[in-house]
């Protein structure tokens, strides 16, 4: 009704399987939530939750497999030059963590 996609279907042309994608919007409409389904099932095969801070700059995205916790990604903002600092990405089985970090910028 806003003008929002809400549903994206993929329709396999060898074997007519078909993926369907729906979307989620907060009350900024930005993306909350993405859910992936396999052919006709009601079971979401993969998920994506995104949160949001004040400004609207996403902070943390999560990933679900067939509603098993997968990956969990963080990001983190210079306070005050709300520039991107730190992507930090933790892999849920192993709790390995992967921190990037982000030291000079460079404008061109």
């Amino acid at each position: 009704e806003n003008g929002y996609l809400t549903e994206r279907v993929e329709r396999f042309m060898m074997t007519s399987v078909t993926n369907t994608h729906r979307y989620e919007y907060n009350e900024k409409g930005l993306v909350s939530a993405i859910r992936s389904y396999k052919g006709n099932s009601d079971v979401a095969s993969e998920e994506f939750l995104f949160l949001y801070d004040a400004n609207g700059n996403i902070e943390e995205k999560q990933h679900y497999r067939n509603g098993q916790y997968i990956t969990e990604i963080e990001i983190l903002y210079n306070e005050r030059s709300h520039l991107l600092t730190y992507v930090i990405t933790r892999d849920v089985a192993t709790n390995f963590i992967m921190i990037l970090g982000f030291k000079e910028y460079a404008y061109f």
